[in-house]
């Protein structure tokens, strides 16, 4: 049987703080490496992502909140529809 244990708050609110920080950071470099792209360099840069296969969702993996929310809506229309 596994126990869940509650994590300190306080160290729950140093490590989001730290990745804000992080977060601040990464942007920042980010687009100070974007500012010195050349035209033709980002033009390269934004075709070889746009050609890149875009992601399948298999019905496997579809986000159990959202399946979730989605019986929650079908339960309240069939409620309100008197079924």
């Amino acid at each position: 049987m596994q126990t869940h244990r509650r994590l300190p708050a306080d160290a729950v609110r140093q490590w989001l703080a730290g990745h804000r920080e992080a977060q601040v950071v990464i942007e920042r470099e980010r687009r100070d490496w974007l500012v010195t792209l050349g035209r033709d360099e980002a033009l390269r840069i934004y075709l070889e992502l746009a050609s890149l296969p875009r992601p399948r969702c298999a019905a496997e993996t579809v986000s159990p909140v959202l399946l979730a929310m989605r019986r929650a809506i079908e339960r309240r229309n069939r409620v309100g529809s008197g079924e």
